[in-house]
C-alpha cells in the first residue's frame, strides 16, 4: 500500500511529542508476515518481532519496526479502499485525514463530517484496532482554505481553546489513539506552539495507561515560523 513515512523530531521527554514534518513524499511499503511496533500484532505471519504475534501463518517476516518507533499511513475519507481491503503490515499507526477547521462559533470551529460518512469511521477504527494499528484524526489546516481557517482559530485565545476541546472530546469518544494536527503552514511559532500544549494536556487525561493519546503534527517550515525544516526519519508519539 501507499503511505507515507512520518518524518518525526522527538520534543521534550516530559511533553513525550512526536513532531512529523513531511516532505510530501509517497513511500511504498512492503512486508509478507506479523510486523508492528513493540507489543502489537501483525495481520499475517507468526513471531512478527520482539513482543508482536501475527494473527495467522508460520515464520514471521517484512518490516518491523523498532521499539518506539512510528510508522504511519494517510487514510483520506475519499478512499476508494474500504478500511477491510487494506493491509496493516508494517504499521504502527493510521492517521485518519481529515476533520476540517472553521469560522463558524456555532461547530465551536470543527467540523468533522468527512469523517462521518458511510460507516468509513467505525470500521477503520474497529479493523486497525484488530491488527494492532493505533488510528489518529487528523484535524487539518492543509494548505489553502484550511491553513487559513486553522490560523483564524489559532489568533484567539477562545477559539482555540474551543476548537482544541471540542475536537479531542470529539475523537476520544469515536474511539480514535490520538490526534494529527496537519496545519501546513502554522502563522507563528507562538500559535503553533499553544495548540500543541493544549492539545497534550487534554490527551495525557485520555487513559492513565502507557502510551496515552498520541499526538502527532505535520507541519510544513517557513522562515516566519521558526520551526524546523522538514527531515526524514521515524520517532515515537507516546
Amino acid at each position: 500500500m501507499r503511505a507515507r513515512l512520518g518524518a518525526a523530531i522527538a520534543l521534550l521527554a516530559s511533553a513525550a511529542i512526536a513532531v512529523a514534518c513531511f516532505g510530501g513524499e509517497d513511500t511504498t511499503i512492503q512486508s509478507n508476515g506479523g510486523t508492528t511496533a513493540s507489543g502489537g500484532h501483525g495481520n499475517a505471519g507468526g513471531q512478527g518481532g520482539s513482543g508482536n504475534t501475527g494473527n495467522a501463518g508460520g515464520s514471521g517476516g517484512g518490516v518491523t519496526p523498532p521499539p518506539d518507533f512510528f510508522v504511519t499511513a494517510y487514510y483520506p475519507t475519499w478512499s476508494r479502499m474500504t478500511p477491510m481491503e487494506m493491509s496493516y503490515r508494517g504499521l504502527t499507526h493510521i492517521v485518519h485525514f481529515a476533520a476540517a477547521p472553521t469560522q463558524d462559533p456555532a461547530e465551536s470551529y470543527f467540523h468533522p463530517a468527512d469523517l462521518e460518512a458511510g460507516t468509513q469511521q467505525a470500521d477503520l477504527i474497529a479493523t486497525a484496532h484488530a491488527n494492532g494499528v493505533r488510528v489518529v484524526m487528523s484535524v487539518g489546516g492543509i494548505w489553502g482554505t484550511g491553513a487559513d481557517n486553522m490560523d483564524f482559530v489559532a489568533a484567539d485565545a477562545g477559539r482555540l481553546t474551543a476548537f482544541v476541546t471540542t475536537s479531542a472530546a470529539y475523537a476520544e469518544s469515536k474511539g480514535y489513539d490520538g490526534i494529527e494536527i496537519d496545519w501546513e503552514p502554522p502563522d507563528t511559532a507562538e500559535h503553533f506552539s499553544s495548540m500543541l500544549t493544549q492539545y497534550r494536556a487534554l490527551l495525557d487525561d485520555w487513559t492513565t495507561d502507557v502510551p496515552r493519546g498520541d499526538l502527532v503534527i505535520a507541519a510544513a517550515s517557513t522562515s516566519t515560523t521558526g520551526l524546523p525544516s522538514p527531515r526524514r526519519s521515524i520517532s515515537s508519539t507516546s
